[in-house]
């Protein structure tokens, strides 16, 4: 996925930014607005134990009304927010949602982070209207809504201080078809012929095909996807994805080739300087689902199943270096037809 430039936004107002111009990067900030924290606003406790809990109505019209992007250029959205959480076991989070009425509903989710109390301030995971972004971010009416997340059973208290809303255009690098003629021409460079006759390969897969799927096979299977990434190896990135792949948002699914594949250049860096400095975890489907119950809603165009994992590889570890800014470190993964696909991410 592509770099993104974080740019700090300081202040308590509404701004937007200049257009494109032939030297800029392919990313700005165009829109930035605070959903809360404002001069008017106390910092609000919450808690684990409690749902949704209601911040304030959005101010729609506004951030409607921003002017749409030009044709090869895609929107997206995200939140940053200061805010304080003291986990008492495992992993905890922050998520915004802004519940509105005739759209699709935006849900941010902040970095997981795991024993680690204090103030933080982070961004959140990257949001849509649809493909290219062009469709209004809400409808008519609607509201900012805030919770803490952490291990069932746990109570962990925090506290929200300030949550912004910032628009982004990205420039298209690629389109979709021509995406799949990168991955065909690709292939045919990267994988040698030999791995189609090679018999000790194919017997090797075959008795891999005949394992039962686990958490050592789901997170090896994770951990094997990122490498690729880390190698540029875009028909792995391709062949890793499942034909279709669903938001763990809302259930929509698309082709795999939707998914854009890392844009950064990460020559420099080993699988091990990833482990090193992220946490590598694996929930099997009696514990995401605890902490995701909307994710099993019949009204979704697709739910995960107890076949299903979800790897989890974006929380950093104490004192260590933020090595990615935005690439696929959070998804779902299983096992189809005797290999290990990937078949939702977050957006």
């Amino acid at each position: 996925m592509k770099k993104i430039l974080l740019i700090l936004l300081i202040g308590l107002f509404i701004t937007t930014l200049p257009a494109w111009s032939e030297n800029t990067s392919e990313e700005i900030m165009v829109f930035s607005t605070v959903l809360f924290g404002n001069e008017s606003d106390i910092p609000l406790n919450i808690n684990s134990e409690n749902n949704w809990i209601d911040l304030a109505g959005i101010d729609t019209a506004t951030i409607n009304s921003v002017e749409e992007p030009a044709g090869g250029v895609v929107r997206r959205w995200r939140v940053k927010s200061s805010y304080s959480d003291t986990p008492i076991a495992g992993q905890s989070t922050i998520q915004i949602k802004l519940r509105t009425v005739g759209a699709k509903t935006p849900l941010f989710t902040l970095p997981w982070s795991e024993g680690q109390s204090g103030w933080k301030e982070n961004y959140s995971n990257w949001f849509q209207t649809d493909f290219e972004g062009h469709l209004p971010l809400l409808g008519e009416q609607s509201v900012s809504s805030v919770r803490l997340i952490a291990p069932p059973g746990s109570s962990s208290p925090g506290m929200i201080y300030k949550i912004e809303l910032e628009a982004w255009d990205v420039k298209e690098i690629e389109a979709e078809e021509n995406i799949q003629s990168i991955v065909q021409r690709a292939s045919l460079n990267v994988i040698p012929e030999i791995k189609a006759v090679n018999p000790e390969a194919s017997e090797k897969s075959k008795r891999l095909e005949r394992r039962v799927p686990d958490v050592d096979q789901a997170l090896s299977f994770a951990l094997n996807f990122i490498n690729n990434n880390l190698s540029g190896d875009l028909p792995s990135f391709y062949s890793s994805l499942n034909d279709t792949v669903y938001s763990l948002e809302n259930g929509d699914g698309d082709s795999k080739f939707r998914v854009p594949p890392p844009q950064s250049n990460y020559s420099g860096l080993k699988l091990s300087d990833y482990t090193e400095n992220y946490e590598t975890k694996i929930y099997e489907y009696s514990e995401y689902i605890e902490m995701f119950p909307q994710w099993t809603d019949p009204e979704r165009n697709w739910n995960p199943d107890r076949t299903s994992y979800l790897y989890h590889g974006s929380a950093l570890k104490e004192g260590k270096k933020a090595l990615f800014e935005s690439e696929l470190l959070v998804f779902l993964c299983k096992m189809i037809d005797g290999e290990w696909k990937l078949i939702a991410i977050p957006q």
